[in-house]
């Protein structure tokens, strides 16, 4: 049975044949740890190498290959800190150690069940060589951005491919898409006395080669309240359900089926 979720109404799961995630994030807080800090962490690597042999020590990600703007509204993933990164061959999954906070990053993202994976195994890693005492934040991020000439439905104006939950000004007809030189909204929503939460941005952006527009929706789904780490997995598939609702909240029903939306059972069938 489906639990109902506090926030939005439930939705069919399906996966998109033409889905516009640019990534996805989970990231994992905790009280600073000091060895991260001093010493190379050969023994987290020696766990994560066989399917993240690449490693790098650097900055967090940003938000490089995305438009400007889009990445502005964006914004970064994680903390400005050095940190270790440990990479699939292909670059397209991060896990990142800093001394306070494991990121999981994915810009290849199919199903929750495939994106699960290396984030048990970072936990894992993380868990059984450093042994964190308590977690401070879970977090769950999902980051969209539509382009309607990707789609094939350039000159759709934005109101019919944003649902009336979100539309607001961009109902006006004289606020035609050629009109329209900024728009972005931010909601945050709390559960009372849980210190659980949502933050939602969503807005336009401009490709930086071309005159194309993106609509953006930056789902974060998170915990501040101090947890176990046992208790990550649980919260992450609660938090991947909420993300789901929210963006099938914010998108019209044409949208919803210019994106080719397949039942998981049926997707993993084929």
């Amino acid at each position: 049975m489906v639990e109902r979720d506090e926030f939005f109404p439930n939705s069919e799961r399906v996966i998109y044949a033409r889905s516009p995630l640019v990534q996805v994030i989970c990231q994992i807080r905790f009280p600073k740890i000091l060895r991260i800090e001093a010493t190379p962490p050969a023994d987290f690597q020696d766990q994560v190498r066989d399917l993240y042999p690449i490693v790098e020590q650097q900055l967090p990600p940003g938000m490089q290959n995305l438009p400007p703007e889009v990445a502005k509204m964006l914004g970064a993933a994680a903390p400005q800190k050095s940190q270790y990164q440990f990479l699939s061959q292909d670059r397209a999954t991060t896990i990142a150690l800093a001394p306070d906070a494991l990121s999981i990053t994915c810009s290849n993202y199919n199903r929750w069940e495939d994106f699960e994976a290396p984030v048990k195994l970072a936990i894992d890693a993380l868990t059984n060589i450093y042994k964190p005492s308590f977690l401070t934040r879970i977090g769950l991020r999902y980051q969209n951005a539509v382009v309607p000439a990707d789609f094939g439905i350039e000159g759709s104006p934005w109101a019919a491919l944003l649902s009336k939950n979100i539309l607001g000004e961009l109902a006006h007809p004289g606020f035609s898409n050629d009109r329209i030189a900024e728009a972005f909204s931010v909601l945050r929503a709390m559960l009372p006395d849980q210190l659980e939460g949502i933050l939602l941005q969503h807005g336009l952006g401009q490709r930086e080669n071309g005159p194309d527009k993106a609509y953006v929706f930056d789902i974060d789904c998170y915990t501040e309240k101090q947890n176990d780490v046992a208790s990550t997995h649980s919260y992450l598939r609660r938090f991947n359900a909420r993300a789901r609702y929210a963006f099938r909240w914010c998108i019209s029903d044409f949208l919803h089926e210019t994106l080719g939306p397949k039942p998981v059972a049926e997707v993993v069938r084929h």
